[in-house]
């Protein structure tokens, strides 16, 4: 699939935002529940996954915002899920924003 690169801009500073730590579901309910949020991390997994595994690893980030980013994955999510997991072992699980659990 082929985004504009207006998109692109706009998903990627969503996305910074949430690794970040400026968007969380508790402060930004809305963005989550309305799958801003879900659909910003696939226009960069569809875009430029390189760039967005590299920001997911990037351990500069809180761990909260990488594993807010992580839940939103389609293609890598078992994978940054499993190394969100060996960094901090308390992540037990997947839990979407939705709360489910996986």
């Amino acid at each position: 699939m082929s985004f504009t690169p207006e998109r692109i801009a706009r998903a990627r500073a969503l996305v910074l935002r949430v690794l970040r730590g400026e968007l969380t579901p508790d402060s930004h309910r809305m963005e989550f529940e309305e799958d801003l949020v879900n659909n910003a991390v696939c226009v960069m997994e569809g875009s430029e996954p390189e760039w967005l595994l590299r920001e997911l690893r990037d351990r500069r980030y809180p761990i909260a915002g990488r594993s807010n980013v992580a839940s939103g994955l389609d293609v890598h999510q078992r994978e940054i899920w499993h190394e969100l997991r060996a960094e901090d072992p308390s992540l037990s699980e997947l839990i979407r924003y939705d709360g489910q659990k996986e």
